[in-house]
């Protein structure tokens, strides 16, 4: 349950911090728009990601066309639909002729979809502040590896950069997108630049080479190593926070400070500590896993650091609030403390252990990517190496 409340509209609140040592710089998390990883289409014969073969790759590859049924172990990136998501997000927030006001820095995970997102989602951000550049326009989003999702798909690792005259890109395979039939038709390829991803300092890239990226994708996971490197990003983003709220007081600023972090719908529950999956309801009145996030794309949750000096970095959500309401809209503000539907009892009244569920769902992706790479291990080395149609054509 949130503890923290503005006292007044968020956006013209004190940027002071309080007494009990609560930090007023606000983390709006909003998660990705719908990406390859997200489409399900059953209705059309088409590329299935867990069955993809070499000879599949080569023919979208070289024909930009074809159907996929499921994407979690191609390349990442936003369906068309979801970058059409932004537009719609932007439009919904800059409609009344406003934008979210104080956003001094935008972060993201390392991965591909979000990235995109918080690119298309700027114009609905207020950007002051020295991280965004002296124009406010500059396009840097800051990243962090503690933040990426926790399962060891190929999409849930950055993707392999390809650099050419101080330019980064990477590239996917783009699909119409969406939830009806026909949404996995491929479009062709997409390339993203991101030059202006910026790592965080002094923490390295672990998987710049197909050997670490190998090693990462099939080794079983440990929960502890997964807290252990989200706790990391959390640190670091409550030092980013630090940061914002210098910057914001020496310029005598009014209103609340806000970052803005663009996230995965699962490992956002490692980073708050606070767990909120998807489930239904079983025949038997108990609840049956659905999946690991209970944002959907786009929504947006309102955290802030308990303390700005304590080694966990705890959030802890901030209390409803009618400015985040008004200005995002209750399509996208979501307040999960006060969602009484957000906890799940079985029949017996027992309550149901959300980690435990998201930690044995990470564990079974991990083997079912192990059995992949012992079936196409050369897929999957393609899968996690690539840099766009054209390099993998030319490997063959």
């Amino acid at each position: 349950m949130g503890i923290l409340n503005s006292g007044q509209d968020a956006g013209a609140s004190s940027s002071k911090t309080s007494d009990n040592g609560i930090s007023k710089v606000h983390v709006l998390f909003q998660r990705h728009g719908q990406a390859i990883s997200n489409i399900v289409d059953f209705d059309i014969p088409g590329i299935e990601g867990e069955t993809v073969t070499s000879a599949q790759l080569h023919d979208i590859a070289r024909t930009g066309r074809g159907y996929l049924r499921t994407g979690v172990y191609l390349p990442d990136g936003l369906t068309q639909f979801g970058l059409d998501m932004s537009k719609v997000f932007v439009d919904s927030v800059v409609g009344n002729g406003i934008r979210l006001d104080n956003v001094y820095m935008l972060v993201s995970s390392p991965l591909t979809r979000c990235f995109q997102t918080l690119q298309a989602n700027r114009p609905a951000f207020q950007l002051v502040g020295p991280f965004n550049g002296s124009d406010g326009g500059n396009g840097a989003v800051f990243c962090h590896p503690g933040l990426q999702e926790a399962t060891p798909w190929p999409q849930d690792f950055p993707a392999a950069v390809k650099k050419v005259n101080g330019q980064k890109t990477i590239s996917y395979v783009n699909v119409v997108g969406g939830n009806s039939p026909g949404c996995g038709r491929v479009l062709g390829e997409t390339e993203v630049d991101v030059t202006q991803m910026i790592w965080a300092d002094n923490v390295p890239n672990k998987w710049e080479t197909l050997e670490a990226r190998f090693k990462a994708a099939t080794e079983l996971p440990s929960l502890s190593d997964i807290e252990e490197a989200v706790q990391e990003g959390r640190v670091w983003l409550r030092d980013m926070a630090k940061k914002v709220l210098d910057a914001h007081l020496r310029d005598g600023q009014l209103g609340t400070p806000k970052m803005v972090v663009c996230i995965h719908g699962g490992i956002i529950n490692f980073i708050t500590q606070d767990w909120h999956c998807n489930y239904v309801k079983n025949s038997n009145g108990d609840w049956g896993w659905r999946g690991s996030a209970a944002l959907k794309n786009l929504e947006v949750v309102v955290y802030a650091f308990e303390s700005l000096t304590d080694k966990d970095a705890r959030l802890v959500e901030v209390e409803m609030d009618e400015y985040y309401a008004r200005t995002l809209g209750n399509k996208y503000y979501r307040h999960l403390g006060s969602e009484t539907n957000a906890v799940y009892r079985n029949a017996d009244g027992s309550l149901v252990n959300q980690k435990t569920r998201h930690w044995k769902f990470i564990q079974d992706k991990a083997d079912e990517v192990q059995g992949f790479a012992r079936e196409r291990k050369r897929v999957l080395e393609q899968l996690l190496m690539w840099t766009g149609a054209e390099d993998f054509l030319n490997s063959k």
